[in-house]
């Protein structure tokens, strides 16, 4: 997206790997925590939508991940955003938080770039693009990520 602004994904997936929902949006002139966050934030709105009551979160973002449980001093830009999040954190069942490496993380990587406006998305699982089918089919198979 251009003019000062990006775009955030997420996908979220069973036990198994399988796809069970994938979101997207943008914003204009925030942070990247802040995009991060907004993913996060999203994913879970979502998951909450449908019901689900234990997830785990898995962010590219270690700083991300630290202000939310608690771990790192949260910026006055985003503090409103982590509250957010912690409520929602609260409504299931089970929520945790867990940093994963960006080159595991190329299904949200690719739903950031579908973005063009600040509008959010959802996407059917059933109406996936090829390229993202063959991301999440990567995954599900174990594909390994090598880290340079």
């Amino acid at each position: 997206m251009g003019g000062g602004g990006g775009g955030y994904g997420a996908i979220a997936r069973n036990h198994f790997g399988k796809p069970l929902f994938a979101v997207a949006g943008g914003a204009r002139d925030v942070s990247i925590v802040h995009m991060e966050l907004l993913a996060i934030k999203t994913a879970l709105l979502k998951a909450s939508s449908l019901n689900l009551s234990r997830v785990q979160v898995r962010s590219d973002s270690l700083l991300a991940v630290k202000m939310i449980v608690g771990t790192y001093a949260i910026s006055w830009e985003v503090r409103w955003l982590i509250e957010e999040i912690r409520v929602l954190r609260d409504s299931f069942e089970s929520c945790s938080f867990a940093h994963q490496v960006r080159e595991a993380n190329a299904c949200a990587d690719y739903l950031a770039g579908m973005v063009d406006s600040c509008v959010d998305i959802s996407i059917s699982v059933g109406c996936f693009p090829s390229a993202l089918s063959t991301l999440v089919e990567n995954d599900e198979r174990g594909k390994k990520y090598i880290r340079m």
